[in-house]
């Protein structure tokens, strides 16, 4: 048969023969003992037949163990959460100003973000690691406040766009389900923040046809492993330059018009910007 059996301090009885009335029990010895321990581990049950009444003995084939306590974690709240503007075709980075949550004990990279539906007519990017953020994909505050979280709108004859999210916290305290809106708009303007993602580079020309130049707004030392990506995550180009202090330069030529990520990955650290191809 099948026995359930909890164990709680405060209970009005003791354990009972046979246990098997579902209700918690007082146990022999307090619980009191396992007070700051860490449930995660190895857990041995052991069993004893003190006085078998029912003639004959047994054998448990299997068991689990849960833990209960009323405890209730501190949720993180919806700070802000403001529309993005980005003009058709192109891309804006999602600021703080624009979507935090936080709590009071919580450091922005233990509030994290989980997509529940992604955008229906773009993308979007956590652009230090040239990574498409889809449904399931999680990201923390901090990626938000360093400015790596980006929308690239599709170019479709659209007005508008969103995505949806839940958010959680380190004690498992959590947000249900909310909506980004995004607003397409010609009159946007690119947030000026982005120019801090690219954190040291620029692109000349962007938009580029056959090729595009590299350089970098202070003197990097060393070598320099550069690699340019589609807005699917595929890798479309990749070279190393063993010098930088003269600006690097990359064929495009055989690359279709779109829209692209170069990443540059340095002794000094790494960088990534945005290029635009038109044929």
């Amino acid at each position: 048969g099948l026995i359930r059996l909890g164990f709680d301090d405060e209970a009005p009885t003791g354990i009972l023969c046979p246990p098997d009335n579902g209700a918690p029990v007082r146990p022999n010895q307090s619980l009191s003992a396992f007070d700051g321990e860490n449930t995660l581990g190895e857990w041995q049950l052991r069993t004893q037949v003190v006085n078998s009444g029912f003639g004959g003995g047994g054998a448990f084939r299997s068991w689990t163990l849960e833990f209960c306590a009323a405890l209730t974690p501190e949720s993180p709240a919806l700070i802000t959460n403001e529309t993005l503007e980005v003009p058709p075709g192109q891309s804006n980075v999602i600021t703080n100003t624009l979507l935090e949550a936080a709590d009071g004990a919580s450091n922005p990279e233990q509030i994290v973000y989980t997509i529940l539906t992604p955008p229906a007519h773009g993308q979007l990017f956590r652009t230090s690691l040239n990574e498409e953020l889809v449904a399931g994909s999680r990201f923390s505050q901090s990626t938000i406040n360093a400015f790596n979280l980006a929308y690239v709108h599709d170019g479709s004859d659209t007005q508008s766009d969103r995505f949806t999210f839940i958010v959680e916290n380190s004690q498992g305290g959590w947000i249900p389900t909310q909506a980004f809106n995004i607003a397409i708009d010609e009159d946007a303007v690119v947030n000026v923040q982005e120019a801090s993602l690219a954190n040291g580079i620029t692109l000349f020309p962007n938009p580029a046809q056959d090729k595009v130049q590299i350089r970098f707004q202070s003197a990097i030392p060393g070598q320099a492993n550069v690699r340019l990506f589609n807005l699917n995550g595929q890798e479309m180009l990749s070279r190393r330059f063993a010098d930088t202090s003269a600006p690097l330069e990359l064929s495009t030529a055989q690359l279709p018009a779109g829209l692209y990520f170069v990443s540059v990955q340095t002794e000094a650290g790494y960088y990534t910007e945005k290029l635009v191809i038109q044929k």
